[in-house]
């Protein structure tokens, strides 16, 4: 099976909504090392909109067909807590144990199809690429 890994960096003003900006960097794996940057600025958007958001905008350029192994780096924990509980949300009908709606289910739905098609997994390891100073660099 390939390997795809993801790193998700994000920057925004907010503390609720607001502009932020991404870089999701797409790295194959294989004998040679393929890079592929996704950039792009989201307005009117919370930190954790923007994590999932920049995902999803990820995934959707992996081409289609063979199953791949896919880790999701991101320091966002609220991602991770989702991504882990992926299976068990979207058998309760996208709703919390208190039966509340998740926050960005529209975007989890989008994420649980690429779940079902790949293997995906996340983890908390951002080392590899330094971005975060070069986005906030960005926001206006």
């Amino acid at each position: 099976m390939k390997r795809i890994d993801i790193y998700i960096y994000t920057a925004c003003h907010a503390r609720k909504t607001g502009p932020a900006v991404y870089r999701a960097i797409l790295e194959y794996v294989s004998i040679k090392t393929n890079l592929l940057i996704d950039e792009g600025q989201l307005e009117d958007t919370t930190k954790n909109r923007a994590v999932v958001e920049a995902a999803l905008r990820a995934l959707h350029r992996i081409k289609k067909g063979e199953r791949m192994e896919i880790t999701i780096h991101t320091e966002s924990e609220y991602f991770m807590r989702i991504l882990k509980d992926l299976n068990r949300y979207a058998d309760a009908d996208w709703q919390k144990a208190n039966k509340q709606d998740i926050k960005n289910a529209d975007l989890w739905k989008q994420i649980y199809v690429f779940a079902t098609l790949h293997k995906l997994r996340c983890d908390i390891n951002l080392d590899k690429y330094n971005c975060k100073t070069i986005l906030e660099g960005r926001l206006t």
